[in-house]
């Protein structure tokens, strides 16, 4: 046990996390809501800080307190609306979408995603499309479930964040999406030709010299860079050395 202060906040947040990504609920929930109280005893208000509210709102939901959890949600949504930032609102949206379930579920994580769409956040915006996804799939709505998770899981491979990237692929995989489709972007997603391209790209060598290298066509080494490009986000070959 440690005095509570500014630092054990952020200490209970990243600890929440982990316990919930355990599947231990109760404990992410115990240390959410001490954050809660550390939060509130510090007079700190701001979402933006620890989204502490919207956090144990999906704690709540995991342990059957339905009624719990919207009211929380609810409550950090005009929280985060008050301050005005994109990101906090986005993330509110999203818990509060996660708790309401079922078409009003559905809409309010598509107000999430339209106001992720207009910051920066693009972690939070991935994470936002891969429970849209979800909330389609379970309502039977297989098409539109899949454009939403395959970008989801394109924002997803560009953050890095690979526990969120199997997710997606999970839920692409139980809309019947073929596993080979599901990686858009990120060097992962490179096929075997575009790889070698990329390596002798990297190096220096003009499109010319990699065909000739490669015995392929220079058209060929043009159409395998430009997907190189587009999977990883890329405009030059300076910037692919770097990579």
């Amino acid at each position: 046990e440690v005095a509570d202060s500014g630092h054990l906040i952020f200490f209970l947040g990243a600890r929440g996390w982990l316990r919930y990504a355990r599947r231990d609920f109760a404990g992410a929930a115990a240390d959410w809501e001490r954050l809660g109280r550390c939060m509130e005893a510090f007079d700190m208000w701001n979402p933006a800080v620890v989204a502490w509210r919207s956090h144990l709102a999906l704690a709540y939901v995991a342990l059957g307190r339905r009624d719990k959890a919207l009211e929380l949600a609810r409550t950090e949504v005009e929280v985060a609306r008050t301050w005005g930032a994109p990101r906090p609102i986005g993330v509110a949206l999203r818990a509060l979408g996660m708790a309401q379930g079922g078409d009003e579920g559905i809409e309010t994580l598509r107000e999430s995603l339209n106001v992720l769409r207009g910051s920066s956040a693009s972690l939070e915006r991935a994470r936002t499309l891969v429970e849209l996804g979800a909330a389609l799939r379970r309502a039977n709505n297989r098409v539109q479930a899949r454009e939403v998770l395959k970008e989801g899981l394109d924002f997803a491979v560009r953050c890095g964040s690979q526990p969120l990237v199997e997710q997606a692929e999970a839920e692409l995989a139980a809309t019947g999406a073929r596993p080979r489709r599901l990686l858009l972007s990120g060097v992962e997603s490179l096929t075997a030709s575009e790889k070698r391209v990329a390596k002798f790209a990297a190096e220096g060598l003009s499109n010319k010299d990699i065909a000739q290298a490669l015995f392929v066509t220079t058209k060929t080494v043009e159409v395998h860079l430009s997907n190189v490009y587009r999977k990883l986000g890329i405009a030059s070959r300076v910037e692919l050395a770097r990579i």
